[in-house]
């Protein structure tokens, strides 16, 4: 019966950890110097940085700018990588 009524504040909880937990590992393996060698990359890697990066802005959520990166990268190696 508690779990009942509990369920929806134990998972906003969850979801609030999580969203934490995010936060500090994007915090801690954040590197300032990877921004001065954004131009020696190749330009897919850095397009798929910037859609990214967009994508979450835009939207409001890491998850579904993340997946979008993860299908653009696996797409262009797929493609033109033999």
């Amino acid at each position: 019966m508690v779990c009942l009524i509990l369920n929806n504040w134990a998972n906003q909880i969850l979801v609030a950890a999580l969203v934490t937990v995010m936060i500090i590992v994007l915090i801690l393996t954040f590197e300032g110097e990877s921004m001065k060698r954004i131009s020696k990359v190749p330009k897919i890697y850095t397009d798929v940085l910037l859609v990214t990066t967009i994508i979450v802005n835009l939207i409001d959520n890491f998850a579904n700018g993340v997946v979008v990166g993860i299908m653009m990268i696996t797409l262009f190696l797929l493609t033109f990588k033999k």
